[in-house]
C-alpha cells in the first residue's frame, strides 16, 4: 500500500483546517486522515447540494437541500479510524454563498452497528439537511452525531493518554450521546 502525501501537498484545504483546528497529526498512511494520540480520524467535507424543486421525500413540492459525502471506508474498504469526522456547508439565508458549517462526530462502532442494521456496508452518505420526521433513517443517525467543532477539539484536549482502548464503541465516549438507532426508534 502506497504512503499517500502529507495533507499540504494534497490540497484538501477543509481537512488541513479541521487537522490543524483540532490540534492533530496528519497521517502519511492511506488507512486514515490524521490522529491526535492513539484516536485516528477519518476527514469528510461536503459541500451544498441543492436538489431543484421536485416531489421531494415527505410527498410535496419544494427544494431540498443534501450533503454527499463518499469512500468512506476507501477504495478498497481500507481505512481503519476510531471517529468519522463529517462536515457539510450551509446555505446563507438571502444569498447565493454558503455560510457555515455543520459538523458531525461518528464513533466507528456506530458506523458498524448501522451496517448491522441495514446487512450492508456504505461507502457514501447523501443526507438531507433539513431534519424532517420523515428523513430517513441515515440522515436520522448522522443528525444524531451533531457536534460543534468546539466541543470535539475541548473533549480532545481533556482525554488522558492511554484511555482509547476498548474499541470504537467503549462507554469512554459518554460525551457524546447514543443514537437513536442504539434506543431502536
Amino acid at each position: 500500500m502506497s504512503a499517500k502525501a502529507p495533507i499540504r501537498e494534497r490540497g484538501i484545504p477543509e481537512q488541513k483546517s479541521m487537522c490543524e483546528f483540532l490540534r492533530a497529526t496528519p497521517s502519511n498512511s492511506n488507512e486514515y486522515d490524521f490522529a491526535k494520540g492513539e484516536i485516528r480520524f477519518e476527514y469528510k467535507w461536503s459541500k451544498l447540494y441543492l436538489l431543484h424543486p421536485k416531489k421531494v421525500r415527505d410527498g410535496r413540492e419544494g427544494v431540498r437541500h443534501d450533503w454527499v459525502w463518499a469512500d468512506i471506508w476507501g477504495d478498497s474498504n481500507s481505512k481503519s479510524f476510531d471517529f468519522l469526522v463529517l462536515e457539510g456547508s450551509l446555505p446563507s439565508a438571502g444569498s447565493r454563498r454558503e455560510a457555515g458549517t455543520e459538523t458531525f462526530l461518528v464513533p466507528a462502532g456506530d458506523l458498524m452497528e448501522l451496517e448491522k442494521r441495514e446487512g450492508r456496508r456504505r461507502n457514501r452518505f447523501q443526507i438531507q439537511i433539513e431534519q424532517t420526521p420523515r428523513a430517513g433513517l441515515l440522515t436520522r443517525f448522522i443528525w444524531a452525531h451533531r457536534r460543534p467543532k468546539q466541543e470535539i477539539r475541548s473533549w480532545l484536549e481533556e482525554m488522558k493518554p492511554g484511555t482509547l482502548n476498548a474499541g470504537p464503541s467503549s462507554n469512554q465516549y459518554d460525551l457524546f450521546a447514543k443514537s437513536e438507532l442504539k434506543t431502536g426508534r
